[in-house]
């Protein structure tokens, strides 16, 4: 019998297995994880294909839309174990590391895979202990991960929260039996989705839930932020969104309104955040919350096509931000730096990094033909859509704000990627470059930044034909979607043929005149160049964060005023202070106390009377 719980204890008996290895035996234990990283795929791919799978203990869910994310989880957990071998050579650790990867890949399919909420509790806890395991596999990123731990931790007491008032309303913790009204069943109903949605949201990374976020992608090891706040959490948290939206709740308006803000503020802000970082890690850290944006607006639409949308930048936002993150990993690999102003004119020995990192960051952009632009398509029809058929003039106002933002939220996102690609690989060189290896990296760290690559082209070029009809569409049919008119959605075949032709075309010529470029330095007004007239591209937006408003808030933001983490941290050290003030053992200041008290219960006890 074909039972789903088997392939599951063996990949967890196989991470245990793993952190008990000796050190020593390093190729043993990339090996191993490697293998088990296959074996997760295998099994994935299978029970997605054939989703004929049995749960012995009824724990477990084998229908296709969860097989579609555990399938995702283990590609995304082998492309990184590879990356691995080379990235993390030196890794004193590398027996825990390797387990923590593949114990959290475990965890997180068996998450998506349950079959009530008490078991996706309970998974969904402990990828949250190995999320925090893995930020601090590094002495300095203790800070890092404690406030992971408490931002994941707490929106685990929500989950938790959330999942008693469902049982409370329906009597029933059963992931796919029930639905609810939010219109009929009032605030307890609504209380329940806010609960839930928050735990997704937090785990996916959206506004005001997001700042645990860029201090993990600046501290942890960049392939851990490629393969978890880059690809893993993305597709957890919207998993549980779209399951929340779509098979638990009925949404009422107020609902809508917000995902819709909440989505809308994600995309803006964020991008505006990213624009201002001169640190490769922490600029994708924001580009990765506010792709986050783009999901929450497309499934709150509740269209089909919006639906599709949402789940299909999830796929493409994983795609896409893990091999931006794996080309930051190789840029630091070689120059032991990620800071934009002290790089530059990587592409002349890097050229395949270099590559990678244009394709990915013209997807995560939206440039056509690439997958991010298909998937953002849908999201836009979808809003355009509802705001023609809407009836009410505030969702057609707030479905249009939602439009324009995602649109100009795009525009600067291309805004963004330009200052990091001429910063990091067009530019002069800052400074003296003796400490770099001018040299590729390994085919370890390669593959799994082509074959990223290589998605972003294809799912751009036939995003209708491959990852839609192929994956996504056919993990929907248990949600009633069995076909979708994709009438009006642009058609990127022809786009993506001519540009491919060009390519060619230009490199026939290149190669048949055997054009050489002419190399010199600048030499301006007179005066040969020097270091200190550089160009930086961190410097091209300066002006956004010089600007009255924008100034303010990123003030704001530097000192940490719109941190939850840091502004509940204040809080309660503030009234510790207030309260050792207090407890100072002066008999007068306890006197005071005292009679104050017994005023106030007097006081209240007469006015309930």
């Amino acid at each position: 019998m074909n039972y789903t719980e088997y392939p599951l204890l063996v990949m967890t008996l196989l991470g245990l297995f793993i952190y008990i290895t000796p050190v020593k035996f390093k190729s043993f234990i990339r090996v191993t994880a490697a293998l088990g990283s296959l074996f997760a795929v295998i099994f994935t791919a299978r029970n997605f294909v054939f989703p004929a799978a049995e749960s012995y203990t009824g724990f477990f869910n084998t229908t296709v839309f969860p097989g579609f994310i555990a399938l995702a989880c283990a590609f995304f957990c082998l492309l990184i174990v590879i990356f691995s071998f080379e990235y993390a050579k030196e890794l004193e650790n590398c027996n825990v590391y390797y387990s923590l990867i593949v114990l959290t890949t475990v965890f997180s399919i068996s998450a998506v895979m349950s079959s009530n909420f008490i078991v996706l509790a309970v998974f969904w806890g402990l990828s949250g202990l190995t999320l925090y395991l893995l930020a601090n596999l590094l002495p300095s990123s203790s800070n890092a991960a404690k406030k992971t731990f408490i931002y994941v931790g707490g929106s685990d007491s929500l989950l938790v929260l959330g999942i008693v008032l469902l049982w409370k309303i329906t009597g029933s913790f059963d992931l796919y039996g029930m639905k609810i009204d939010i219109s009929e069943n009032g605030t307890l109903a609504m209380v329940a989705f806010l609960s839930l949605a928050t735990a997704a949201l937090t785990k996916a990374g959206a506004m005001p839930f997001h700042t645990w976020i860029p201090d993990f992608a600046k501290e942890a090891p960049i392939s851990v932020s490629a393969f978890l706040p880059g690809a893993l959490d993305k597709l957890l948290g919207i998993f549980l969104l779209v399951v929340i939206s779509t098979k638990i709740f009925v949404l009422s308006q107020s609902a809508v309104l917000v995902l819709l803000i909440t989505g809308s503020v994600t995309i803006i802000c964020a991008v505006f955040m990213a624009m201002a970082q001169h640190d490769i890690r922490k600029l994708l850290a924001y580009h990765s919350v506010s792709q986050v944006g783009y999901m929450i607006v497309g499934i709150s639409t509740g269209s089909i096509i919006g639906l599709i949308g949402g789940i299909f930048h999830m796929l493409n936002n994983a795609v896409y931000k893990s091999a931006l993150f794996l080309t930051a990993a190789a840029v630091e690999k070689r120059t032991k730096t990620t800071h934009i102003d002290r790089l530059g004119g990587l592409h002349s020995f890097m050229p395949v990094t270099f590559a990678v990192c244009v394709i990915a960051a013209m997807s995560i952009s939206g440039i056509p033909p690439f997958n991010g632009f298909a998937s953002k398509w849908m999201i836009y029809q979808a809003m355009v859509t509802q705001y023609m058929s809407s009836v009410s003039a505030t969702m057609k106002t707030v479905y249009l704000a939602a439009l324009l933002t995602a649109l100009f939220g795009s525009a600067l996102t291309l805004a963004s990627f330009m200052k990091l690609i001429h910063s990091v690989f067009m530019s002069k060189p800052a400074g003296d470059t003796g400490q770099w290896k001018k040299k590729e990296v390994k085919a370890t760290m390669l593959a799994p930044m082509a074959i990223l690559a290589f998605l972003c082209v294809v799912f751009g070029a036939f995003p209708i034909a491959l990852p839609v009809n192929k994956l996504i569409l056919p993990s929907l049919r248990e949600f009633g979607i069995a076909k979708v008119d994709f009438t009006g959605l642009w058609q990127s075949q022809i786009a993506a043929l001519l540009i491919f032709v060009g390519i060619l075309l230009g490199l026939l010529i290149y190669v048949m005149l055997k054009l050489q470029t002419r190399t010199d330095t600048a030499f301006v007004g007179g005066e040969k160049d020097v270091d200190e007239a550089r160009a930086l591209g961190s410097e091209f937006y300066g002006t956004v964060t010089e600007l009255g408003f924008f100034r303010n808030v990123f003030a704001l933001a530097e000192r940490k005023y719109f941190d939850l983490y840091e502004l509940s941290s204040r809080a309660v050290l503030g009234f510790g202070r207030f309260l050792s003030s207090v407890q100072n053992g002066r008999l007068n200041i306890y006197m005071l106390l005292m009679v104050t008290g017994m005023i106030f219960f007097i006081v209240y006890f007469m006015w309930k009377q």
